[in-house]
Formats: C-alpha cells, sequence, structure tokens
C-alpha cells in the first residue's frame, strides 16, 4: 500500500504505511523505502535513520549506502557523503554512481583534480556514459 501511496506523491500516507508495515515485519526494502519517502519530503534525518536501518538488516544493500550520502550531500554534510559514496561503490563494484556523486561533490568543494578522478572512475565502470567525457575535459583544462 505504501507504494501505491509513493508511486502517486501521496508521500505522509506512504510513510505512515510503511511505518505500519515495518511494524508489523521489518524488513531492508520496507526501511528503504521509507527511507525514500522521507528524503522525497524533505526528511533528511529521518531519511538517514531509515536507510541506517535498511543497512542493519542488509549490510551488504547498496543502494542505501548510496541514498545515505545523498542524504548527507543535500544537507551540505560532504565529508559523510563522500564516505557514504565510498563504501557503496565497495558494496557495488560496478556500479558508476557512486563515483558520479563523488564527483559532484568534489565539484562543490572545489576539488577538480578529485572530481576528475572521480569522474574517470565513473566512466572506467560505464564507458557509454560519455557525457562524462566532456565533464573530466573541463576539469581539466580548468586545473591547468
Amino acid at each position: 500500500i505504501g507504494v501505491y501511496f509513493y508511486e502517486r506523491g501521496l508521500l505522509p500516507s506512504a510513510i505512515e504505511s510503511y511505518k505500519k508495515s515495518i511494524a508489523i515485519r521489518p524488513t531492508a526494502s520496507a526501511y528503504g523505502n521509507l527511507g525514500q519517502a522521507y528524503m522525497d519530503s524533505g526528511g533528511l534525518n529521518e531519511a538517514i535513520d531509515a536507510f541506517e536501518n535498511t543497512l542493519e538488516l542488509n549490510p551488504l544493500h547498496a543502494g542505501a549506502q548510496l541514498n545515505i550520502g545523498v542524504a548527507y550531500s543535500k544537507r551540505a554534510m560532504h565529508k559523510e557523503a563522500l564516505e557514504a559514496y565510498r563504501l557503496a561503490s565497495l558494496l557495488d563494484a560496478a556500479s558508476p554512481v557512486p563515483f558520479i556523486n563523488m564527483g559532484l561533490t568534489y565539484e562543490q568543494l572545489g576539488e577538480a583534480a578529485l572530481a576528475r578522478e572521480a569522474y574517470e572512475t565513473a566512466l572506467k565502470r560505464d564507458p557509454g556514459l560519455t557525457q562524462l567525457s566532456g565533464k573530466i575535459e573541463e576539469l581539466t583544462r580548468s586545473a591547468e
């Protein structure tokens, strides 16, 4: 039922539904859904708590770790976000997304060389992300 509400943008109803589901049977999936609903409604602290609960039930859940990083980024907690992205990259060795997010975070911090390095790693993980090549070139030029 929570997914039904979430898909229709009824976030308060989705949150309540996920909470009821968790009270009956806590699962990593339910906590992950709750975290996403909180994040979309601006409840970043609650989202982080829900994603951490996801990780308690499934320590290998790369998506939850990535979402913790996103929530920290939205709170401008860049150091914490970078650590969360690093952990997510270890949990999903194929995904370029943690490195893309690291690159964005490093750019916000004015760390062009580290941003470029993160984007290069993302591109190695998924060579089809050709738009990253332009970003890498731009960062290389700005560092010169």
